[in-house]
């Protein structure tokens, strides 16, 4: 799915809820880097615009800095603690992507996949506070726990996307969380401005901007 449909309403929320150049950008499950890439393109004052990819397969992360130099990536899991934990790889190299925290992808994808260890971290360990333009939380599963992870630093996200899971995946043995989500984040002053089913009726992404923050504007 190309970056330009899928990421188009967090691009347009933050064009007309914030303006202005976006100064940091903030890609949890970064996959490739091309999302937070796109972002950029679009919103970012990109000398001054820090983009942070967050990818938890260490081959992943590493092709990122080398494709994508100037930003800082950490090649580490996201979720509501620090520490270790198994994660779920995907072996097919088309499906990387859907690798997960979550162990019960394990169940669902048996022969597809394995179970490695990965550190894990909170993302208000690795942030800085101040403003988060766009934060994308793209964790396969793992939406909540990486939302509690950034604590008190969910004051200062303008836009958020978080990709959120649905009753459908109960099919492959897999919990929803998209109702949960939303209720988190509307608990954090945040409002629903667009969802999507870019990747299926299982997948709903959400688009949250921040209601609560000084610069936002009706």
């Amino acid at each position: 799915m190309d970056s330009d449909i899928w990421l188009q309403p967090t691009i347009e929320a933050h064009q007309k809820y914030f303006g202005g150049d976006a100064l940091r950008i903030i890609d949890a499950g970064s996959r490739d880097g091309d999302d937070a890439q796109f972002i950029l393109s679009k919103l970012g004052d990109q000398p001054n615009c820090t983009v942070i990819c967050i990818e938890a397969r260490k081959a992943a992360a590493n092709k990122i800095k080398k494709k994508y130099p100037n930003f800082i990536v950490f090649p580490i899991a996201v979720s509501n603690f620090i520490g270790k934990s198994k994660f779920v790889k995907m072996k097919d190299p088309d499906f990387l992507g859907s690798s997960s925290l979550e162990l019960a992808r394990s169940k669902a994808y048996q022969t597809e996949s394995t179970i490695i260890n990965v550190d894990v971290t909170r993302l208000d360990a690795i942030i800085e506070p101040g403003i988060t333009d766009v934060l994308k939380i793209d964790v396969e599963g793992h939406s909540v726990p990486a939302i509690m992870g950034m604590g008190e630093l969910m004051k200062d996200v303008l836009v958020a996307h978080i990709e959120t899971e649905t009753p459908e995946r109960a099919a492959w043995g897999e919990p929803s969380n998209n109702l949960e989500v939303m209720t988190i984040m509307q608990d954090l002053g945040f409002s629903l401005v667009d969802v999507s089913y870019q990747w299926g009726w299982s997948i709903q992404d959400q688009v949250w901007v921040n209601t609560k923050h000084e610069r936002y504007r009706n």
